[in-house]
C-alpha cells in the first residue's frame, strides 16, 4: 500500500528544498561571513553553512519521499540551528558596525548632484519643522536628529540582523513544531 503525503509535508518539503537552494547560491559570496564574524569563527560558520545546507537538501528531498529518518533529522537539525541562532551574535567582530559606518560615509562622498540637493532639501524641511517648537525643545530635537543621522547605518544593520533573526526564530520552530505533530509523524511510519 502506498503512503499518501499531505499538503503540508510536500509544502514544507518543497519549501526546505528552495531554502537550502538559496542558502547555496548565497554561499558563493563568503565575504559576510568573514567581515561580520571573528576570524576563526566566520571560517567554521561558513564551512558548516555549506555542509548543512548540502545535508538538508537531502534531507528535503527524503522527506518528500516520507523517510522517517529524514523528518527525525530535519528536527535534530532545527534544534542544533536554534541554539546556533543564539549563540553566533556572541561571535560577531565588535568592528564590523564601525566598518560598515565608514562604508556609508564614502558613500556619501559619492553622491551624485541630484541626490545630494534631495539630502539639502529633506535637511531645510526638517529645520522647517523643528523651527515651529518652542525655542527650549529646539536644541534638544536638532541633537537628537543629528544623532540619528550619524547612527543610521548602525540602526539599519541592526534592525535588518533583528528581522532575519525574527524569521530564522520562527522557521526553525514552525519546522520543530510541524514534524513533531503526532498527525505528521504517523505519514512517516
Amino acid at each position: 500500500m502506498e503512503r499518501k503525503r499531505s499538503m503540508g509535508v510536500t509544502t514544507f518539503g518543497v519549501l526546505i528544498i528552495a531554502t537550502c537552494l538559496l542558502s547555496l547560491v548565497l554561499a558563493f559570496n563568503p565575504k559576510p561571513y568573514f567581515e561580520i564574524y571573528i576570524k576563526p569563527y566566520g571560517v567554521a560558520l561558513y564551512i558548516s553553512l555549506i555542509v548543512f545546507t548540502l545535508l538538508e537538501l537531502i534531507l528535503g528531498f527524503n522527506i518528500l519521499k516520507l523517510k522517517e529518518w529524514a523528518r527525525r533529522y530535519i528536527v535534530i537539525f532545527n534544534i542544533i540551528y536554534l541554539g546556533l541562532l543564539f549563540v553566533t551574535p556572541l561571535m560577531e567582530n565588535p568592528n564590523f558596525y564601525l566598518s560598515q559606518e565608514q562604508r556609508f560615509k564614502q558613500r556619501q562622498q559619492q553622491y551624485t548632484p541630484e541626490q545630494k540637493r534631495r539630502i539639502e532639501e529633506a535637511n531645510v524641511k526638517s529645520k522647517e519643522r523643528i523651527s515651529k517648537y518652542p525655542p527650549e525643545q529646539q536644541e534638544r530635537l536638532r541633537q537628537m536628529q543629528s544623532e540619528v543621522q550619524e547612527n543610521i547605518p548602525i540602526i539599519i544593520m541592526r534592525v535588518t540582523k533583528l528581522f532575519l533573526y525574527g524569521i530564522s526564530l520562527l522557521w526553525y520552530s514552525l519546522l520543530i513544531f510541524f514534524f513533531t505533530r503526532p498527525k505528521v509523524k504517523e505519514q512517516f511510519k
